[in-house]
């Protein structure tokens, strides 16, 4: 709703789409699950390009 007020705009969807893309690996390595047994997080960086 802010970008339609505010700057006369419709595309709210794509906003959020291009907002969350950008967000993403900072929402991943704050929510990273904790390891039981250590006191701190490994730095591990998820890599979405590696196939399976």
């Amino acid at each position: 709703a802010f970008f339609r007020i505010a700057f006369d705009y419709p595309g709210g969807v794509g906003f959020a789409i291009l907002i969350m893309n950008v967000l993403a690996p900072y929402i991943d390595q704050k929510f990273m699950p904790r390891i039981y047994g250590h006191k701190e997080r490994p730095d591990v960086r998820f890599n979405r390009q590696r196939r399976a």
